[in-house]
């Protein structure tokens, strides 16, 4: 057994994600103690263990997906302490506008049938100034010729995150085979 944390989650990886490693993507975001979170599409609970594990005892991450299988199996292999689980519908949390300090959208845009309504629905609980990570699959059309269902163009994703609302945008490639983007709510003007 391991005695780090961080590098038991990532050897848990299958080997494509541990090229996008939850604790070094999310080195990109502030996250600060009370802080409350949301992990969309959480999937098996990759990046929420890491943000479980970056905010200690003091903050929340609520890892929501629309698939109930994935949710059952994710409780079932135990949750972090100040991890909460909710199945949601693809476009509808049940939150509270502006409430949420931070969300991590990691390989999941490209799943969704209604990407803009998805991101307009984050854009919804974050708090004015808050962030949001995406994570995508890279697709180049120099090197790929045919698009791949679960490959989103960097051009796509940052279109549809300015459609939604978002600004202040930062893109960083960690390989070629991957994304980020880290982006922000706007503030409120006083």
């Amino acid at each position: 057994m391991m005695n780090n944390p961080t590098l038991e989650i990532d050897a848990a990886l299958p080997d494509r994600y541990r090229e996008a490693s939850p604790h070094q993507l999310l080195q990109a975001v502030s996250l600060r103690p009370g802080d409350l979170i949301l992990d969309v599409g959480c999937g098996k609970g990759y990046f929420t263990r890491a943000l479980a594990a970056r905010l200690g005892s003091s903050g929340r991450v609520l890892a929501l997906d629309v698939n109930a299988a994935v949710i059952k199996h994710f409780k079932s292999q135990g949750l972090p302490a100040g991890c909460f689980l909710l199945l949601v519908t693809a476009v509808h949390f049940p939150l509270r506008s502006n409430s949420v300090d931070g969300a991590v959208l990691a390989f999941v845009l490209h799943e969704s049938r209604q990407r803009q309504e998805l991101l307009q629905e984050v854009l919804r609980v974050l708090k004015p100034g808050a962030w949001a990570m995406v994570v995508e699959w890279q697709w180049d059309p120099q090197r790929q010729t045919v698009q791949r269902w679960d490959r989103l163009p960097r051009q796509q994703t940052l279109q549809l995150l300015r459609e939604a609302g978002f600004n202040e945008y930062a893109v960083t490639y960690q390989n070629d085979r991957f994304y980020q983007i880290i982006t922000h709510k706007r503030e409120v003007a006083s």
